[in-house]
């Protein structure tokens, strides 16, 4: 999903600053770089993310694999 919304942006600049000048090309190139950087940060936090989440249902697990349940009745 992230790679097909990051083409049509980029296909979309490409329109937008498809102007014969030197500096309409500049323009889209940098808005490219702009946005293959934020697409690697995304993909990034979004790693992290995911591993930070299977951590925290391992952790969830041994936790309550390792402490005792207490009745109801004793609450």
């Amino acid at each position: 999903m992230q790679g097909a919304l990051l083409a049509l942006v980029k296909s979309t600049l490409r329109v937008v600053f498809s102007s014969p000048s030197a500096q309409g090309e500049w323009c889209c190139c940098r808005a490219e770089r702009e946005l293959d950087t934020t697409a690697t940060i995304l993909a990034n936090r979004q790693d992290e993310s995911e591993q930070s989440r299977k951590k925290l249902i391992e952790q969830s697990r041994e936790f309550k694999k390792n402490t005792p349940e207490i009745p109801l009745e004793t609450i």
